[in-house]
């Protein structure tokens, strides 16, 4: 600057003394605006410079101690950049891990799964993930959930792929004890079904021996008399006729107990034959209630322990359809098998109910836990004025 004002005295040579004096003024005037403009901006840009420096320092902050791992990585797999969540969760230094296969840190049985998500990553859009096990130099392999999305270049081809690695360990432990506790909680229940079933046909054995063959007995003794006293004409016979029919009835009632406990006919003809009975016994208790039957299954290719939770079921929704249903109702009964399918169908068509907000009783429960139990999927639906469809599946295999 110093010479570009020398340089303009020397063209103001022939002017006065103080016309140079003004000049002069006038140029330091300018040099001491334009040193204050410098100086503001020096001020600003030290400022730049700080943010920009807390910037990073804050993105650093963010991206190399997040609680997941970031790793980028080129379309053949290696390992462009991660943060040191993502080292530490590998267990190896940071700068050894570049250019390192990322699969190569995947357990050996879930290298299948890590192709499979890699795939998805950079053939279809949006977010993939999958659960799968890092191998690590020390200790056990981490249970981890990986996120990924394709990476593309300016020119917009795929170049590679960003993923967070999350260690879910423990959720997955805590999953896998729930899942056993779960598993022990269904065994538990199916083996007190089973208690159930046993004590059930116990006591249908012991009114069928006992209870039943007393009455009969009685029932003989008691017609024997009756004949002998009115070919006497004693009086008696009118109150006698009563009595007998009384314990005629009691011996159906028994009858139809024990059958309700365990169908004898279930073990000695099987499953549609008792299914039909029971179909009968419905209309007679319920002469209002009209009862459709259709069996096209094939008895041989049901599980024992099947046919009695089908047996079951029957009973409870058919007996609830009749009993909810109302004068004039219907029930459509219908049972099924194919190769790789059994299926139970009820449907009535009464009031139905809204199985949202309705308050399931035992019943419902117990069929469904049934069903479950033995390997099948239990399936409810109804509305209020459309009836209820209650539908029980199990596919092979099945045990017996």
């Amino acid at each position: 600057m110093r010479k570009a004002a020398e340089e303009i005295l020397s063209r103001k040579k022939g002017g006065s003394q103080e016309a140079a004096s003004e000049d002069l003024e006038k140029l330091i005037h300018e040099l001491q605006v334009h040193q204050i403009e410098l100086e503001m901006q020096n001020d600003e840009l030290r400022r730049s410079q700080e943010e920009i420096e807390y910037s990073r320092n804050r993105y650093v902050d963010l991206y190399d101690f997040a609680p997941v791992g970031y790793f980028t990585l080129h379309q053949t797999g290696l390992i462009m950049e991660l943060n040191l969540t993502g080292a530490v969760l590998l267990g190896v230094e940071r700068r050894r891990l570049l250019q390192v296969p990322f699969a190569s840190f995947i357990v050996a049985e879930d290298q299948n799964r890590f192709r499979e998500c890699q795939r998805r990553i950079f053939q279809n859009p949006g977010r993939q993930s999958c659960d799968l096990r890092l191998r690590r130099p020390a200790g056990d392999p981490l249970w981890v959930r990986l996120e990924g999305l394709a990476r593309e270049g300016p020119d917009g081809k795929l170049t590679g792929a960003r993923l967070t690695v999350t260690d879910i360990t423990e959720r997955k432990g805590a999953d896998e004890a729930l899942q056993a506790s779960e598993n022990r909680l269904q065994e538990l229940s199916s083996k007190l079904l089973n208690f159930q079933e046993m004590e059930r046909k116990i006591i249908a054995d012991e009114i069928h021996d006992e209870l039943l063959s007393n009455l009969a007995a009685v029932n003989y003794s008691l017609e024997s008399n009756v004949l002998t006293l009115e070919r006497a004409g004693h009086p008696l016979v009118p109150d006698l006729r009563k009595l007998l029919n009384i314990q005629q009835k009691t011996i159906k009632e028994a009858r139809r107990i024990m059958n309700r406990l365990h169908p004898s006919i279930l073990d000695e003809l099987g499953l549609i034959p008792a299914l039909t009975s029971f179909c009968r016994e419905i209309e007679e208790l319920f002469p209002s209630i009209h009862g459709e039957c259709k069996f096209a299954a094939k008895e041989e290719e049901i599980p024992i322990a099947v046919k009695v939770v089908i047996f079951r079921v029957a009973q409870e929704a058919m007996t609830n359809s009749a009993r909810h249903g109302g004068a004039g109702g219907s029930i459509e009964v219908s049972l099924t098998t194919s190769l790789d399918r059994i299926e139970f169908v009820a449907q009535d068509h009464g009031p139905g109910f809204d199985f949202h907000t309705v308050k399931k009783g035992i019943g419902l429960e117990s069929m469904k836990e049934r069903v479950e139990n033995s390997g099948g999927k239990f399936r409810l639906e109804s509305a209020p004025g459309q009836g209820t469809r209650i539908q029980a599946t199990w596919r092979p295999p099945l045990t017996s």
